[in-house]
């Protein structure tokens, strides 16, 4: 287990239960509105994430974002999949955005998320930044 003085992560917690995540999808995928509903869409984007099939999610969310640019969710799984495909700039545009519709979200601490773009931004384009900030 990891621990720190707020919270532990059990080696459980570390990692996605992908077999799950795959039961989840497939569950989501068959609902009778799954193609029409963006919040669904959005859902099965974020299944793709999880497994680490960030191009399907980005293919599934870049629509949805033009159609829905006001809905936190679309905002912070489509930020959270340029972020892993490395596309940080576009990452940080839309994890602020989201921010701004629902800073309360992950109990208020998505400006952790805003933070950490920043700083990998910075680092990328002066290596070494981090170690002396």
């Amino acid at each position: 287990m990891i621990f720190t003085n707020f919270f532990y992560l059990s080696k459980k917690h570390r990692t996605f239960d992908t077999e799950h995540i795959k039961e989840r999808l497939a569950i989501t995928e068959a609902k009778p509105n799954a193609k029409t509903n963006f919040k669904i869409q959005s859902n099965i984007a974020s299944y793709h994430i999880k497994l680490g099939e960030v191009k399907k999610a980005l293919q599934i969310l870049k629509p949805l974002s033009d159609n829905y640019p006001n809905e936190y969710t679309i905002s912070a799984n489509l930020g959270t999949a340029y972020e892993l495909e490395g596309q940080l700039n576009k990452a940080l545009r839309l994890i602020k955005n989201g921010y701004q519709i629902n800073s309360e979200s992950h109990f208020g601490s998505e400006w952790i998320h805003i933070k950490i773009l920043e700083a990998k931004i910075k680092e990328r384009s002066n290596p070494g930044w981090l170690k002396t900030h």
